[in-house]
């Protein structure tokens, strides 16, 4: 299934109460929505000061003060008029990257999507501690899922029968979706509340460009709707969480079955089964990539459907 690589942060936002290796865990309670995994970074400022010298200067360049031309201001005076936080904060956006690389490899860590970075001492001439919370993939425990499956598909035939469509065929569709269902119900796999959140911010910011598209306000949408954004963020994130809990589980299901697709598997896709548009990025690895998942989807459905 589809997963975010190993990205590099975002930009850095406002400190907060200090937390350090924290690692999430289960409760008795296992709730659905679990902790992030949390650790601090310490960055020298001789490793921040370069980067932070030239954001400097670039503040500087636009600050307009009375007796001076604008960019001629002297750095000693313009820091007196600068918000320095914020432009060691511009100064860590491009220094942390790849500290955080470095920290996740040594530290083993196998993040699902990009870093929250959230500062937790900025001072210039202090060491920049950050704290950085990172998405990883639970523990997924697929006991019987045969069995499972079995009786969902049971039960939505029973159903099927019982009900007004009586007399028709179940359609493929219908069916998986009792079997999705039923598989999240019964596993229960946790997730993590950055990669919820991350996708609810995807959405958003997809749902707004298609609305721009369509010469449509996001505040005109939301009112036609009836609902607020924050309700509408609620609802976004009720369907990551389910969105979520099933590519955990099909990606578990795929491992323990050994489930791939080899590239020649890919290379005869893309030539007797491609049309030109799909043909034409045959090449791109990300495309291969996507492709990669689809048809591994394909081998999912099929293996669900014949258990």
């Amino acid at each position: 299934m589809k997963k975010d690589k190993t990205q590099k942060p975002k930009k850095t936002t406002k400190s907060s109460k200090k937390n350090t290796d924290i690692k999430a865990k289960k409760t008795s309670q296992e709730p659905i929505i679990i902790a992030n995994t949390i650790f601090e970074l310490t960055i020298p400022w001789k490793k921040v000061e370069p980067t932070y010298k030239k954001a400097l200067k670039k503040a500087t360049k636009n600050l307009k003060l009375d007796g001076f031309r604008v960019g001629k201001v002297p750095v000693d005076i313009a820091k007196k008029h600068l918000d320095t936080t914020r432009v060691i904060e511009t100064a860590l956006s491009e220094v942390i990257p790849d500290i955080y690389l470095a920290e996740i490899k040594r530290r083993k860590l196998r993040p699902l999507t990009t870093p929250r970075i959230t500062p937790i001492t900025l001072a210039e001439g202090n060491d920049v501690v950050v704290k950085v919370e990172i998405a990883e993939k639970p523990e997924i425990k697929l006991k019987d899922y045969k069995k499972i499956v079995k009786k969902a598909k049971k039960e939505a035939e029973k159903s099927h029968k019982d009900g007004k469509e009586k007399g028709q065929k179940l359609d493929e569709k219908h069916l998986l979706d009792h079997v999705y269902a039923a598989l999240i119900q019964e596993l229960r796999p946790q997730v993590p509340e950055l990669l919820i959140t991350r996708e609810v911010e995807f959405q958003l910011d997809d749902l707004i460009q298609k609305l721009k598209r369509a010469g449509m306000s996001f505040d005109f949408y939301l009112k036609q709707m009836g609902v607020d954004q924050r309700t509408l963020a609620n609802n976004l994130a009720t369907q990551a969480v389910g969105k979520m809990q099933l590519m955990f589980i099909l990606d578990e299901i795929a491992k323990k079955e050994q489930f791939e697709v080899s590239e020649k598997e890919l290379d005869e896709y893309f030539e007797k089964k491609a049309d030109e548009s799909m043909q034409a990025h045959s090449k791109d690895p990300n495309y291969r990539q996507y492709v990669k998942e689809l048809l591994l989807r394909d081998k999912m459905v099929k293996h669900l459907l014949e258990v």
